[in-house]
């Protein structure tokens, strides 16, 4: 049985990494004819792109070879928008009071190492274009990756894995949807997957310091993105109460001192706070608000906002207020709902991987706005329940959402951008992406339930 159980576990890997891999060369010839008609398109024509096609080399061969690719955002002339941005409000040295940054400080202070490379006196377009832009990128795309692939295989060789199948596992992850979409955008998310997985690691160590590293690390990360908080859940399972306070207290560091050093200071908290839940916190009730982020978010209220277009209601439509008011209201139910099956499964689940993915979509389902780039937490849990020898039947469900949720494919769009009164229509894909991972909660959550009456009953029966 055990031996069973072992060929399983290896098939869904090899599985995993040959769907992955093979989508994606298809992807990429599909994207290649797609360069190659852009590239004879008169600018004029083109959707977008047209910043893009008049740049460098390199940016016009990153951005027009993935043209209309829904894998990526499909507004070519914001290639790296989010990398470039928070280092233009960096730049000035307050980008709270002036630049209006939602990003945690600690992430901002590793931006200024980036800033100093490059020139943003000319805006940000100048900026990215320039080939100190394009070095810096790279730098940072470097700095995270290569950490990133070093710690895959310390996590795969505690399984003995041959390294040549962990060069493939680390490859299929990161040419995974969220990662292809990180790179497009240059978000400060992907600086934090390093140091979330020091902690997811280490925190169960025998060794007390390599835990307080762990703990320290997600400090970091939190300080980052905030998201890697609900990895706290590993250490409530472990009840770990006195790692779980440490970890809180540096955390509380990680996010509050860093704010000292851009001008304002004490300033800085209070308009970090506004710009937050004015980007992805509470909903007011206006459309545009709810709707934003329709084609790359995996929120409650994102699929809501879709729904509503199926049924023929452009949501951004503010003379349809009530509609986007409806939206809301279902989108905060939904949001509850998440929030309730996330807490009984991270609290209860009896595996990490299964504690990781809890932890993961609480990143997906609890900001009303969670861009596809939320999802490189997703990671953890794949790359644990994949080294997991323990396998059941029952995981084919769990490897199945997986792959749909990850694996890079091409689709049209299913719903039309003058439908939603949006820039960007919806592609099939992205939303079978988000079924998925409302469909991996509430098989976590049914898992976690039946596995804690069955356990009830044993107990019952022995006393």
């Amino acid at each position: 049985m055990k031996k069973l159980k072992t060929d399983v576990s290896a098939l869904m890997l090899y599985l995993f990494v040959a769907v992955v891999l093979i989508f994606f060369f298809i992807c990429t010839v599909y994207s290649f004819i797609q360069y190659k008609i852009a590239l004879s398109t008169p600018v004029a024509q083109l959707d977008c792109a047209q910043v893009i096609a008049k740049s460098n080399p390199f940016l016009r061969f990153w951005g027009l070879f993935y043209y209309k690719n829904p894998i990526f955002f499909q507004d070519r002339d914001d290639l790296f928008n989010d990398w470039i941005n928070i280092n233009f409000m960096v730049s000035s040295n307050s980008p709270y009071l002036v630049g209006g940054s939602s990003y945690p400080p600690l992430a901002l202070l590793f931006a200024k190492f980036f800033v100093a490379m490059g020139d943003y006196t000319g805006g940000t377009v100048a900026a990215r274009d320039q080939t100190s832009g394009i070095v810096s990128i790279l730098i940072y795309y470097a700095i995270c990756v290569i950490p990133t692939v070093i710690l895959i295989f310390v996590a795969c060789k505690r399984t003995k894995l041959k390294t040549w199948t962990i060069c493939l596992l680390a490859l299929s992850l990161f040419l995974t949807v969220p990662f292809l979409f990180v790179f497009d955008r240059g978000n400060y998310v992907l600086l934090a997957v390093p140091f979330t997985f020091l902690f997811v690691l280490y925190y169960d160590s025998d060794a007390w310091w390599k835990r307080e590293i762990s703990y320290l690390s997600l400090a970091v990360a939190v300080g980052i993105k905030l998201y890697p908080a609900a990895f706290a859940f590993l250490l409530l399972r472990k009840k770990d109460v006195f790692g779980f306070i440490r970890t809180v207290f540096y955390c509380v560091l990680a996010v509050l001192l860093p704010f000292f050093c851009f001008d304002g200071g004490l300033e800085n908290i209070g308009a970090f706070l506004y710009w937050l839940l004015d980007f992805s916190g509470s909903k007011g009730g206006v459309a545009s608000e709810v709707v934003y982020g329709i084609s790359y978010s995996y929120s409650p209220y994102n699929i809501v906002a879709t729904l509503a277009a199926f049924f023929g209601e452009g949501v951004i439509d503010l003379g349809i207020a009530q509609t986007a008011i409806t939206a809301e209201r279902v989108g905060k139910a939904i949001t509850l709902v998440c929030i309730v099956c996330i807490l009984f499964t991270g609290l209860f689940s009896d595996k990490s991987w299964k504690i990781m993915l809890s932890a993961t979509l609480a990143t997906l389902f609890v900001p009303s706005i969670s861009f596809v780039y939320s999802a490189v937490m997703m990671l953890f849990p794949v790359l644990f329940f994949l080294l997991d020898r323990d396998k059941e039947k029952k995981d084919w469900a769990y490897f199945g959402l997986f792959l749909v949720a990850l694996a890079p494919v091409v689709t049209f769009n299913v719903v039309k951008y003058q439908v939603l009164g949006f820039r960007w229509g919806v592609s099939i894909k992205h939303l079978l992406e988000e079924l998925s991972y409302f469909v991996l909660l509430f098989l976590l959550t049914a898992d976690v339930a039946v596995s804690l009456i069955a356990r009830a009953k044993r107990r019952k029966k022995q006393s």
